[in-house]
């Protein structure tokens, strides 16, 4: 089983792919790549990528470099090929324990919604989001948090525009040679998905893990904020009846309806094989050849919505279909809502089983 990257060979990739100007063709020192590449076998690392064809390097001295011809796509076709393998549980940490995709992507999306009041109407709602806004410490993972895949994952599904990435101090006056103790990756962003725009805002007066809000500074304080939060959520499941009614079951067993739909219809079949299929990234030509009903359906994320994940509901729709897009599905079938998610299901009609 293939290894997770090391976070500094996802920086590189995202930096190149998607912001190459910020270091080609400008003379750079080994200190300022040290983000990028390993420190103790800098010059053979460059003269790697450069055989393979990724970019090719002017050499000054034994610290001064210059990356030119940078293969833009290259990088980026890597990336998106080795998001996907992140995204479906096909990598380990090589420990005990390893990231889950959806659990990550919840807490990007709460730190924008922490933010959102700050930059919705100065700045076009273009967060600045810093690792420590959505992991606090890293004590309690057993891995190294996967920040640059979770905010490379919606770039690659063009639901947000990258505008800067970086590495910041978290500590002033720290000596040059203590900085990689005390630097964090932070990422600008801005989120140009219509659906995501509204999921965020519906959140923004949700407490975040590991923010300022929310006081958490040590593992300890994490544990009791948790629980804490833990009875503000409920659990809530989406389900098919075989009369064909898309609904949510709440923690207490009620179901309340999301959609009705023909037995025959495509969101029907559709809603099933997502059902049977959760937590995988489905192609839209998988779609539309085994999902009856689906055969020229070109959009995955209308047929979420033809699902009954529109209108009022639509905020649930990252919930439950986060990181579908055009050409892919993805669906988990139980979600933990706060009260105003669960305040708009509990309004929708009761379903009789």
């Amino acid at each position: 089983m293939k290894l997770y990257w090391k976070q500094h060979k996802v920086y590189l990739y995202g930096q190149l792919a998607f912001l190459p100007k910020a270091i080609e063709g400008k003379v750079l020192r080994a200190a300022k790549l040290r983000h990028y590449f390993e420190a103790d076998n800098l010059t053979a690392e460059l003269l790697d990528y450069e055989r393979g064809g990724y970019f090719k390097v002017e050499e000054f001295s034994d610290s001064t470099f210059k990356l030119i011809a940078i293969n833009s796509q290259k990088f980026r076709d890597e990336l998106d090929k080795y998001i996907k393998s992140y995204r479906t549980g096909k990598l380990t940490t090589g420990g005990s324990t390893k990231p889950d995709f959806e659990s990550h992507q919840d807490r990007l999306w709460g730190a924008a919604a922490k933010y959102y009041e700050q930059h919705d109407k100065r700045h076009g709602y273009r967060p600045i989001i810093n690792w420590q806004d959505i992991y606090s410490t890293s004590a309690a993972y057993g891995y190294a948090p996967p920040f640059w895949e979770t905010v490379f994952t919606p770039v690659l599904a063009k639901q947000v525009e990258l505008i800067n990435i970086g590495y910041t101090k978290t500590t002033p006056d720290v000596p040059t040679v203590m900085l990689p103790l005390y630097e964090k990756p932070f990422v600008e962003l801005s989120i140009t998905d219509k659906e995501i725009k509204q999921a965020v805002a519906s959140r923004r007066d949700e407490p975040v893990l590991g923010s300022p809000i929310s006081d958490l500074t040590s593992p300890a304080s994490m544990v009791t904020k948790s629980s804490e939060l833990d009875t503000e959520l409920q659990s809530v499941t989406v389900g098919v009846s075989i009369e064909g009614a898309i609904y949510v079951e709440l923690a207490n067993g009620e179901k309340r309806l999301i959609k009705k739909v023909r037995r025959d219809s495509a969101a029907y079949n559709f809603m099933n094989y997502m059902l049977g299929h959760q937590k995988q990234d489905i192609s839209r030509g998988v779609v539309q050849t085994k999902v009856d009903g689906c055969a020229g359906k070109k959009n995955m994320t209308e047929l979420a919505k033809l699902c009954g994940f529109t209108k009022e509901l639509l905020p649930l729709k990252s919930l439950y279909f986060g990181g579908t897009t055009e050409t892919n599905a993805h669906f988990k079938a139980s979600a933990d809502l706060n009260p105003p998610h669960v305040e708009l299901v509990v309004q929708r009609e009761k379903v009789i089983a």
